[in-house]
């Protein structure tokens, strides 16, 4: 790596299982090309406002929200977490579309959210208190290139209620736009994708699979975020050769393995090691942690345990390997929202949204990441569909018993059992 004036000889710590815990960050503002502020025709006398660009949060506020947003993200993570497949979370993306679900919740749904999500600040400053975190994070040093947009779209005729859109816009900066879900579903899936896709640098193209929205979908509130950051100290690629991966069974691959030879903060603990990697400007690190046995090590993870791990890094030398790699990650989340406890979200109440019966249809998560010898590209996007309900949803996909009745005689004309359709 270059920028380094001290070299000496140093242990090795090679990174085979790597649990990677990177910090995700975004910035405030939309960026240019983001779809115009539109008032939808049907909204009247919405009171769509600026967002609020000091919006005189209390520091005690921000650390409670930070810590519930990471006792969400590890919880999250291990929900999601698998030995077959790699992994790769947007946690802040998750959490901030379901702020955003949250201003619109009330009763035992606004309860479970808050629960969920961790958010352990008054309820009337969560709004203002991931404002200024999303502020906060925009005054990140420059060399860091942190993207965090939010977007709110309507159905042509869907009027939510003014205070709704005043929290959009006026705490998450989010535009709003129309488009035609019921009219023309799948050009509404695909603007919206193509946003998201836009947001991520074309590293996320489908945030909505298709399906996850329909006819019936009246509202969806997206999140996208995405980084580029460079190393403080770059590797050199020179280096970098094929080299065994131990996988978690004992067999290994070989994969392009990275090298460094001088110093960078490190640490060791019982049965884990840990490396700090600084990106340009010291504000922004990824901390990859090498544990003896993935799964324990996983399992085990708490708020208290990253504090610990991270707080003891040190300056020094340190031999390090680690491979190039790649991948993206698709989750639909409401089962996984559901196992954490947002038991209401398959009848949820949204009132605070629309007057009316509101549901969830789809809650879809997608991150991206890259990391090689320059430094690290990710993305991640989260959406969430809400479409109009029409009371609880009722699948026949099971023996069922059937009834014809003549409704005023309340006389049975016919009767029977399914129990195998394909007969």
């Amino acid at each position: 790596m270059q920028e380094l004036s001290r070299r000496r000889s140093a242990p090795s710590v090679t990174f085979g299982a790597v649990a990677l815990l990177a910090t995700a960050c975004g910035d405030a503002g939309n960026p240019s090309g983001s779809p115009e502020r539109i008032e939808p025709p049907d909204v009247a006398k919405a009171s769509v406002q600026s967002r609020e660009l000091n919006p005189q949060v209390d520091g005690r506020d921000l650390t409670t929200l930070v810590a519930g947003n990471t006792a969400f993200a590890l919880n999250m993570f291990n929900r999601l977490r698998s030995t077959s497949q790699n992994v790769a979370v947007g946690p802040y993306s998750i959490s901030q579309a379901m702020a955003m679900l949250y201003a619109g919740a009330r009763g035992v749904t606004e309860l479970e959210l808050r629960s969920v999500l961790g958010f352990g600040v008054d309820a009337a400053r969560v709004h203002p208190t991931f404002n200024g975190l999303d502020l906060e994070l925009q005054s990140r040093n420059p060399d860091i290139f942190l993207r965090n947009a939010n977007q709110v779209w309507l159905d042509r005729g869907f009027s939510p209620l003014p205070e709704f859109l005043d929290v959009m816009t006026g705490d998450y900066g989010a535009p709003l736009a129309v488009v035609d879900f019921a009219g023309d579903t799948e050009a509404a899936r695909s603007t919206i994708n193509d946003w998201v896709s836009e947001m991520t640098e074309a590293k996320i193209s489908e945030l909505f699979p298709a399906g996850s929205i329909d006819g019936t979908t009246v509202l969806a509130l997206t999140n996208a975020m995405y980084m580029d950051a460079p190393w403080k100290y770059t590797f050199d690629a020179s280096a970098t050769h094929p080299a065994a991966f131990r996988l978690l069974d004992g067999s290994s691959v070989m994969v392009p393995m990275m090298h460094f030879n001088d110093f960078l903060p490190s640490a060791a603990g019982d049965a884990w090691q840990a490396v700090e990697l600084p990106y340009r400007g010291d504000e922004v690190s990824m901390f990859v942690v090498v544990p003896e046995d993935l799964q324990a090590f996983e399992y085990s993870l708490t708020p208290a345990r990253l504090d610990e791990i991270i707080g003891a890094i040190r300056d020094g030398g340190i031999h390090l390997s680690m491979p190039r790699f790649s991948f993206r990650f698709h989750a639909s989340l409401i089962e996984e929202l559901k196992a954490l406890g947002l038991d209401s979200l398959s009848a949820p109440d949204l009132s605070g949204i629309a007057p009316g019966g509101l549901q969830v249809q789809s809650i879809e998560h997608e991150a991206f990441i890259e990391v090689d010898e320059e430094g690290t590209r990710a993305a991640a996007a989260t959406g969430v569909a809400i479409a109009e309900s029409h009371g609880p949803t009722v699948s026949a996909d099971r023996p069922f018993v059937f009834f014809i009745v003549d409704k005023p005689t309340r006389s049975v004309l016919f009767l029977g059992h399914v129990v195998d359709p394909s007969q």
